[in-house]
């Protein structure tokens, strides 16, 4: 592979990590989660109201990064607080 090519390809690469195409959270958001859930999962990631509804129409990629790791700082908290209460 020649230089430029593989500059390229490694940038390519960056930016897809960087946006969130790489994110597991991706194909859930974009793929499995309505509506209601993913304003939830704002909520949970302190997000609510009508910023909440805006952007829960969008894809995860579209998300402000800050945002997508509001989200899944609300998921890791639930998760430690369900685990304390089912134990």
């Amino acid at each position: 592979m020649s230089a430029p090519v593989e500059v390229s390809a490694r940038l390519a690469e960056c930016r897809a990590v960087l946006g969130g195409e790489r994110d597991k959270m991706r194909a859930i958001w974009d793929e499995e989660l309505s509506r209601k859930e993913r304003v939830l999962l704002l909520a949970m990631g302190r997000r609510a109201g009508p910023q909440a509804d805006s952007l829960a129409e969008r894809g995860w990629c579209f998300l402000p990064p800050e945002v997508r790791a509001d989200v899944v700082g609300g998921l890791r908290r639930f998760r430690a607080w369900s685990e304390r209460i089912c134990a």
